[in-house]
């Protein structure tokens, strides 16, 4: 379960939204969002990789703690 809050000039806002608003809070850039997984699933990264617009390698290479360093 994902713990969520948005912080809007160092005031807390709102919290425990779904992690699909957290967009919807970062247009404003008065605010921070905090969220955190304890044990996330494969679904739980997924949305948050697509929330926040990220690359899929980026979250497959933060998952992967046992890869050293390589030079393609």
């Amino acid at each position: 379960m994902a713990r969520t809050r948005v912080y809007r000039n160092g005031v807390l806002e709102a919290e425990n939204f779904p992690v699909a608003k957290v967009s919807d809070y970062l247009a404003d850039p008065a605010t921070v969002v905090w969220f955190d997984f304890c044990e996330p699933s494969a679904a739980d990264l997924e949305s948050i990789r697509e929330e926040l617009g990220l690359h899929e390698l980026a979250v497959e290479d933060a998952l992967e703690v046992h890869e050293r360093p390589k030079l393609d």
